[in-house]
This record gives C-alpha cells, structure tokens and sequence, in this order.
C-alpha cells in the first residue's frame, strides 16, 4: 500500500488532543453534577448506561474522523497498467572532455557546469531519446541513445578527460562521430547539443557542420567560459599539489571561441547560446528552440498505476458518523416521546454538534493545504 500524502498523518495528533478534550469535558460534567445536582436525581442523570451510550457516540465521532483523515491520506493498492506511446526526438549531447573544460572561469569548473546543466535538460525532457558522446583528442560514445534517463545519468556522472582515451579538443570528430550513431532515425526528429568551449586542433568542425547540414541534423551548440581574458587549466605536479597547465615555459590560459560555435549552428539551422561565465538553462534553450518541430514514435512503454482506495474509509467515515446521529436522535427527549427519561439538555448535544462540525472544516481546510 502507498499513501498519496502521508504528512497528512500528522493530523492524528489533533485528533489525539480532541479525545482527550472530550474525556475531561465529561470528567468536569460529572463532578458538576455531584455538586449542584440532588441526591434522588443523581443515579438517573449519572446512570451507567447513560454514560456507556455517551461514551459510545464520542468513539464512533474519534473513528470517524480518524477514517476521514486516513482517506485524506490518498490510500492506493492493487495496480492497473497501461500502454503509454513515446514521442519525441532524438539528442545526441556532445560533451567536451578535454582538459580545458576544468579551466575554472566558470564555477566549480567548465565541464562540471556543464554536466549539472544537462541533468537539468534530463529532467525536463518530455520523452525525447538521449545520448551521450564524450571527446577529447578522440570521440567515444558513452550512452547510446535511450529513453532510460536513469542510466544516462549514470554515464553522465563518469564523463570526464579519463573517460576519452587521448587529450586534446577534436569537436569536428565528434560530430562526425554522432552522425553515425543515430541508426534509422527520422532525418528531421535529430539533433546534436554540443557543450564545449570552443577550442579545437584542426578538426575542421565547420565542414563537419556542412555534412551534419546535408543530413538534415541540427546543431544546438552551447558555449561555456571566458571569451576575453579565459581561464587557467589546472593539474598536479609529482607531490599531488595543484599547478596550473603551462606552453613553452608560460601558463596557458584557455578561451572560449564563441565564433566556431555560432558558425556551426547557423550552417546546421540550428541555435547558438553564449553562457560564457553567467548563469543559464540549456533545458529551456533546446527544449524552445524544437517546440514545434517533427517527433517520432518510439515503442511504446508501460506505465503502472496504483489504485486510489480512499473511497473505502470516507464511506466508513460517513457510516459511522449516521449510526453516530441515529443515536442521539433516538436517545434524545424528542425521540422517546415526552415525559420520558431525562429532561432536555439540548445544549450539550449542540455544543458536542458544533464542535464536532468545527472540527471537521478545521481537518479539510488543513488537509487542502498539506494536500
């Protein structure tokens, strides 16, 4: 069994307090009554069964709205199951590895920033194929493309200048590579989301782009550190101390080539965004820049439901509560007919009424609120 809202346990804790609000009201009545009442009329108003039926109806209220809560609560068990289509489209994220995605211009450094973005495009995606290439001085696929969001994570977190085997930036390569790792998919449902800093060593991207273009795959290229002054490239020296990555006897200082980028996307049709230091949402940049474009059919999954029970425990809830009113109407003067019993006290039943229906709008208002 599985509960919709289970902090809506906390409820019974009022209902603890209420019980208890009741047993001392009916202690105070009855010490009243020793003192005010006469002798001869003390054994009938305090008489056993009188107090076992008032007893009775204040259980049946305490259960009753104990029900009431627990079905506010959103009970399910038993399951239904259902085929569930999968549209959407097919991403292959080209994601820069290479040494200079740790330049730390970005915090905590380029290539960790960009794989907290692209957790955030996983969550977003409604459905869509995703895939994963990692590259350096070599492209190396690491997710093939799939709707299981879990396992993509999974390679996500273990992408890194380790997981491509040899340095440098070949971004043309990585494109060349994803163009044949999208298999049969619909030449308009494709697209690649390249995450990079730019810097590449003769790989010829642009004519990669050219080709990606005739295949009718569009570039989302997204660009990430400092374009003006860059950032340094840090390592550690024989003792394990952080150093900083030097060319011919200087430190080298890595920047962002913005213009390969925007080139790449404009060639393909697609878009270019510039994240450079800020702070940006890649999952809004792609999922706007296709909304509207083709889709494909995948196989369709399917989807388990659990069964909502909670209509079960508001009709015990209402039950109860009718036996609890039967009671009191026929236990009341009007109900035995007159001369009969014990005389009115029409306004401890009102009183017990009204707290009870407060009570009540106190526990839907609160639930509507938890809810």
């Amino acid at each position: 069994m599985t509960l919709d809202h289970p902090a809506l346990a906390h409820l019974f804790w009022l209902l603890a307090l209420y019980g208890l609000g009741l047993y001392l009201s009916a202690r105070a009545r009855r010490r009243d009554l020793g003192q005010f009442a006469s002798q001869a009329a003390l054994p009938r108003l305090m008489a056993p069964p009188a107090r076992a039926l008032a007893a009775l109806r204040q259980t049946l209220i305490l259960s009753s709205l104990a029900l009431l809560v627990f079905a506010a609560m959103g009970p399910r068990w038993g399951s239904t199951f259902e085929e569930v289509e999968q549209k959407g489209r097919d991403l292959l994220v080209l994601l820069d590895c290479s040494r200079s995605m740790l330049a730390e211009d970005v915090a905590p450094n380029r290539l960790e920033r960009a794989k907290a973005d692209i957790r955030d495009l996983v969550g977003s995606l409604p459905g869509h194929r995703i895939g994963l290439v990692g590259f350096a001085g070599r492209a190396d696929l690491l997710c093939p493309l799939t709707t299981d969001y879990a396992f993509f994570n999974l390679a996500l977190n273990e992408a890194g200048p380790d997981s491509v085997g040899r340095g440098g930036t070949l971004i043309g390569d990585a494109v060349r590579k994803a163009l044949t790792l999208f298999g049969e998919s619909a030449a308009e449902t494709r697209d690649i989301l390249l995450i990079t800093d730019g810097e590449d060593q003769s790989s010829f991207p642009e004519e990669a782009s050219r080709t990606a273009a005739e295949q009718k795959v569009k570039i989302y290229a997204v660009g990430l550190g400092d374009e003006g002054e860059g950032g340094r490239i840090p390592a550690k020296d024989e003792n394990g101390q952080k150093v900083y990555v030097t060319q011919d006897g200087r430190e080298h200082w890595s920047r962002l080539d913005a213009r390969t980028l925007r080139a790449m996307a404009l060639v393909t049709g697609g878009k270019y965004l510039n994240l450079g230091t800020k702070v940006g949402d890649i999952g809004s940049f792609y999922l706007q820049a296709v909304s509207g474009e083709a889709q494909r059919a995948f196989e369709a999954r399917t989807h388990e439901h659990k069964i909502p029970r909670f209509q079960v425990f508001l009709a015990a809830a209402l039950l109860l509560l009718f036996v609890q009113l039967a009671l009191q109407l026929a236990t009341s003067p009007i109900g035995r007919g007159k001369g009969e019993g014990i005389p009115p006290r029409s306004g401890g039943s009102r009183g017990l009424a009204s707290s009870t229906l407060a009570l009540l709008a106190f526990l839907c208002s609160s639930a509507s609120l938890l809810a």
